[in-house]
């Protein structure tokens, strides 16, 4: 069975980042970059976001309007922080925000827009810049998702721009993040704040390598195989065995996990997943992500087939019966999943949208540069033919 995500990370950089526990050093190349772009190196993306709005000091009860779907953290950390945020639907289609819902969501508590591109897909800020200009809002770019080529830091159009390199994201260092902002005087507040925390220990970190190499052994086709079916034999089913895996901040006390100033070692992976990363693997993954929406078809929905630029970090369907589809597609073969940790966020004035729809129907599909062709294809014809079992 071809699994449902590889970890993209090589040996090379697993055997570095050991080694970098034990010996640290950086790319001081990299880092004197990072300076002149006001870029800061964090924990996380979440570590991030919460810096900034320590930063900003904003009221309570100032609201964000923020496109819809995002993970219960972010949330956590906005609420936290005793901020409302206010969702705005995203078109199917395009993964762009609905821009009229975004006018009227508007009031004089609002003080920053937030949007995140979805899916390896790249939001048109002009519209949003234009709108924030116009009501005086900070922009925030959250480009968890949206990493498409090596030197990446997000829209210039942005105020600030969040970056992540958590074990599930392209070019993934395991964990860390990136900010970059615009406001220096915003920056130097963010950094002495981060630099009051306690740093994340070297061992930490290690063990998190440690902890991922094994899971990429475990993704390896036959051994992944093998991991499904001992799963099944005590009761468990992929999604179950798989999603506690790769969870990055588990339990309580969210902002004493995130709130840790991230190890030499971290930083120094970082550094060299952000700045020395492939794009062969990045043109690969395209490719082959535009080949499967081909084979599926214009009659199936699929998020962000129409998006002004898209990379398929993960490629989602809409299905009228997304539980018998991936049943379906484990038989032929794919370890398709409708499970996933995102969640959209419900304003009580605005009726639900495309993105509830969306997240109650979706189906991911394995996608990733080392499928083939031929195996591509024969996941599109898979598709189809579950879909069509799922619409009779």
């Amino acid at each position: 069975m071809r699994p449902r995500k590889l970890f993209d990370i090589d040996w090379y950089d697993l055997a570095f980042g050991l080694t970098l526990c034990l010996w640290p050093r950086g790319d001081r190349a990299v880092y004197a970059q990072w300076e002149e772009q006001n870029t800061l190196p964090c924990l996380s993306v979440r570590s991030g976001f919460d810096l900034l709005l320590q930063a900003l000091n904003l009221p309570e009860g100032s609201e964000i309007a923020t496109t819809a779907v995002s993970i219960p953290d972010m949330q956590q950390i906005a609420a936290q922080h005793k901020l409302v945020p206010i969702g705005i639907d995203l078109d199917l289609a395009t993964l762009q925000p609905r821009l009229e819902q975004l006018e009227s969501c508007i009031t004089p508590r609002t003080r920053m827009i937030l949007a995140a591109p979805l899916f390896g897909t790249q939001i048109d800020l002009r519209p949003l810049d234009e709108i924030a200009r116009r009501h005086q809002l900070l922009l925030v770019e959250d480009c968890a998702q949206a990493f498409s080529r090596p030197g990446y830091l997000g829209s210039d159009l942005a105020d600030v721009n969040l970056l992540s390199f958590g074990p599930i994201k392209t070019a993934t260092a395991l964990g860390g993040g990136l900010i970059r902002v615009r406001d220096a005087q915003l920056l130097k507040r963010m950094i002495r704040a981060q630099n009051q925390y306690s740093l994340q220990p070297r061992r930490a970190y290690a063990l998190r390598i440690l902890k991922y190499g094994a899971m990429k052994i475990l993704t390896q086709r036959h051994l992944f195989d093998l991991f499904i079916r001992l799963n099944r034999l005590m009761g468990l089913d992929a999604d179950q065995a798989v999603k506690p895996l790769t969870r990055n901040f588990q339990g309580h006390d969210l902002l004493g996990k995130i709130r840790k100033l991230p190890s030499q070692p971290l930083v120094a992976m970082i550094a060299r997943r952000w700045s020395g990363y492939r794009d062969q693997r990045i043109e690969r993954r395209t490719e082959l992500g535009r080949l499967l929406a081909s084979e599926i078809g214009n009659d199936t929905e699929v998020a962000g087939i129409s998006a002004v630029e898209s990379t398929w970090w993960v490629f989602a369907i809409a299905a009228k019966d997304p539980i018998a589809v991936v049943r379906s597609l484990r038989q032929s073969g794919f370890d398709a999943t409708s499970c996933h940790n995102l969640c959209v966020l419900k304003t009580p004035s605005i009726p639900p949208g495309e993105m509830q729809w969306l997240l109650q129907n979706c189906v991911f599909l394995p996608i990733y540069p080392e499928l083939s062709e031929a195996e591509v294809r024969r996941l599109g014809q898979a598709v189809k033919v579950a879909l069509g079992k799922s619409r009779s």
